[in-house]
């Protein structure tokens, strides 16, 4: 298990970028799957700074993953108030395509072999198959 607890600011970002390096040497993962991961990482802790922590410092965004069974499993865990996955707009929809922001949970879902929100809303778990 490797852990990473960051502060809920976008500079934190940074540090995603190192664990995620850390994760490739772990996992032993070819380039295409350490991109997916990167990029899946990136996103999911972005949506647990700003919209789940909405970007309070004071709050802490937790990162734990496991490789077991050939596979990575990735969770990011916020502490916000949580959403429901299914209220999100589609990014493809016509009147959300120029839109800035959204496509964060469209892309964890593309990239992810398995991806699953808790109850609450307040923490994802990713799954790689490796």
């Amino acid at each position: 298990i490797k852990q990473l607890s960051l502060a809920s600011k976008l500079d934190s970002l940074k540090k995603v970028e190192d664990f995620s390096a850390e994760l490739r040497r772990w996992a032993h993962l070819n380039d295409e799957r350490y991109n997916d991961v990167m990029l899946i990482l990136t996103e999911a802790v972005t949506n647990a700074i700003v919209h789940g922590n909405k970007s309070d410092p004071s709050k802490q965004v937790l990162i734990t993953s496991k490789l077991e069974d050939n596979r990575l499993t990735i969770i990011v865990k916020d502490e916000g108030a949580g959403f429901d996955p299914e209220k999100v707009p589609d990014p493809l929809e016509e009147e959300n395509l120029l839109k800035t922001g959204g496509r964060g949970i469209y892309l964890i879902n593309q990239y992810a072999d398995f991806v699953r929100y808790s109850s609450k809303g307040d923490q994802v778990t990713i799954i790689f198959e490796l």
